[in-house]
Order: structure tokens, then sequence, then C-alpha cells
């Protein structure tokens, strides 16, 4: 039975859940093994098919008890979900007034910080869930919406539970999480950025500090082990310094950040929005890189498959004119997607960027 991909429950920053679509083609075609030894939204881990023995780590201890109790008691889970209801911003404040499951460690009152940590996730400004006391200005309630259709999420969660049974689930710093790999085990590595480790501690991203140091050990370590690897990184001369020997291959990707616009004083009094940043990500890997692939293009759309859209798009409305609720349901529908998807199929693109670039033109009224 073929394994559906996963969306991550969490917004992680620095996550791969947009992406992790488009990085999948980079892993080994073959392996038994899989370790995500620097989980966060384990976007990876829900979006490849389960692999004989699978291993995600964390070291933030509220992540660490999310994921346990999602594999190991997710009826418990839900149920105390379904209890925070009322007050969302009363809610958000308790939840970060018990210091005392910040601080708990091991295996230690799992289902409570397990729910402490998800409502916060949902629910705190960018989904920076910081328990460093000296940072706790990070933890600011902006996003009440988040905890919206909490049924809908708990289904979700549900098929999440499901693909966590039998996976090793560990806080460990990442060294131990190398031990007994083999040829046979595909490492995916998402170590904070390398300008992460430069920040200001209060712009830091993460619960846990990675420094200079870090990324050292981290490359000694990936370096020797006999594992398949590959590594996402911010793209900087010094990550190809630390990955100098010739085994080791690159890739830059290029894509725009969903969400994420770079608004100046001058344009929000104007109430104007730039255009999205770009970013970059730059992939290391140890094993020759797959010799078929589609180019990856994350997040934009060339004109020519706008313009195959936009044919397809009035050729349907035009075939299904005067048929009652048919009229523009191409993604609802599986067998008018499918109608649809063929009036595309002349060009190379997958299903998911051609109906992806048709909602992303619908929203922009060009449909």
């Amino acid at each position: 039975m073929k394994q559906r991909p996963l969306k991550s429950p969490l917004r992680y920053p620095g996550g791969k859940s947009r992406v992790a679509k488009y990085l999948r083609e980079y892993a080994p075609a073959k392996y038994n093994d899989y370790r995500e030894i620097f989980a966060g939204g384990a976007a990876m881990f829900f979006q490849l098919p389960r692999a004989r023995k699978s291993w995600i780590n964390d070291l933030h201890p509220g992540l660490y008890a999310l994921y346990k109790t999602l594999r190991d008691d997710f009826d418990a889970f839900a149920k105390e979900c379904r209890k925070l209801d009322g007050d969302r911003r009363k809610i958000f404040n308790d939840l970060i007034g018990r210091r005392k499951l910040m601080e708990a460690t091991g295996d230690d009152h799992l289902l409570e910080r397990a729910v402490q940590y998800y409502y916060l996730n949902r629910t705190v400004w960018g989904g920076r869930v910081v328990f460093d006391p000296e940072r706790k200005s990070r933890l600011y309630f902006s996003n009440p919406e988040g905890w919206n259709n909490i049924e809908k999420k708990l289904e979700h969660m549900r098929l999440i539970s499901e693909k966590l049974a039998g996976v090793n689930i560990t806080c460990l710093d990442f060294k131990h999480c190398l031990k007994g790999a083999t040829e046979e085990t595909f490492i995916y590595a998402d170590p904070p950025y390398i300008r992460e480790s430069d920040c200001h501690p209060t712009d830091k991203l993460y619960d846990k500090s990675f420094t200079f140091d870090c990324h050292s050990r981290l490359a000694k370590a990936l370096d020797a082990t006999p594992a398949k690897v590959m590594i996402s990184y911010d793209v900087c001369q010094e990550v190809r310094e630390r990955y100098s020997d010739p085994k080791w291959h690159f890739e830059e990707l290029q894509w725009k950040y969903c969400g994420r616009r770079a608004v100046s004083k001058e344009h929000k009094s104007a109430n104007r929005k730039e255009k999205k940043i770009e970013g970059g990500e730059l992939l290391v890997f140890n094993y020759p890189p797959p010799l078929e692939r589609k180019p990856v293009r994350i997040m934009r759309y060339n004109e020519e498959l706008k313009k195959r859209v936009k044919k397809a798009h009035a050729e349907m409305m035009e075939l299904h004119r005067g048929i009652p609720g048919r009229g523009d349901r191409w993604v609802t529908d599986p067998q008018l997607r499918s109608e649809f998807i063929q009036h595309v199929t002349e060009c190379e693109w997958s299903e998911s960027e051609i109906l992806g670039c048709l909602l992303s033109m619908r929203k922009a009224s060009k449909l």
C-alpha cells in the first residue's frame, strides 16, 4: 500500500513543510534506516515513505513530549486538546505560566507538556516556542486563529500518530543519533543555519543554541559516518569549506518564502506590501545525486505554465458551461481534476505544480 505524504502538524521557524515535496527528490533511492537528527517540524519524515527503521530527534523537550505522546497516547492527547476551549489569550497565558512543565525533561508529565507545546505552537508568534526564561519575551500571543477547526486538526494528528508508530523518538545531542549507522542508513540533517549562530540571543529562532563549534562538530561527525547524508543549509561559503572533501556534492535551490514579506514603515503607513523575500537553500549530500529528477521550481511558476493553465481553465469552463455545480471545481472534484490535468499534460509539470499555479492565479484574480 502506497504511503500518503503528510504535512507537518507544526508551525516551525525554518521548517521545510512547504518545500519537503521538492527536497524528497534528492533523497537516495534505497535505504532501510531513516534518521532525522534535527527534527523540528519533521517535514521530511512526514513527506518520505516510512523506512523499516525510523528515528527522529530534537533537543527541545516540549517537541520531544509532543511526538512521543502522539505516538503512544493519541486519544488522551486529543481529549486534553478539546478541553482548551474558551478565551484563547487566557489559555495561552495560563500555559506559559506553567514554568515547571517547561523545565521538565525526560518522560516526566509527557501528556501535559505535549498539549502545552502544541497549543503554544499554534497560537504564538511565528510558531516560536521558546522555553528559555532569558527570552520569555519571545512567547507572545499573536495567532488566535491557530486554534480554529480543532477537530480537523486532530484528524490530521491521528494520521501523524499512525506515521509515528514504532518510530524511535529521542531528545539527544545529534552525535548519539549517528551511532550504529551503516551504508543502508539515510540521515537528513536540517541544523540551525550558520547565520543563526551569529544572531543576538533575543533574535535566535530556536530554544537551544547552536554555536559555530557545534557546526564544526556536526561536519566532522557527518564526514566520518558511512551513512548516506543530506544536509539543508543556508547558502554561504563557510558551509562549502566545512564540507570540502570531494565526496560531498552541492545543490543550490532558490524560492520565494511564503507568507513572508519585506515591509518598510513607509509601506505600512501607505498600506502597501513589497515583494516576497527570495531565499536560498544549499543542499549538501555525500552520495551521487539522482540522475533523473524534474527541475525544482519552488513556489514560483513561469510564464509558459501560466499560459497553459489559463488556456486549460478557459477550455474547461467552456466544456462544462451550463452543467450545475461543475463550473469551477477543478481542485475538489477528482474527475474534473483529472480532466483539467490532461489539458496541461503536454508539459513536464507535476499535478501539484499545475493545481498550485491554478490556485495562485485565481487568488491573483487572473482567472
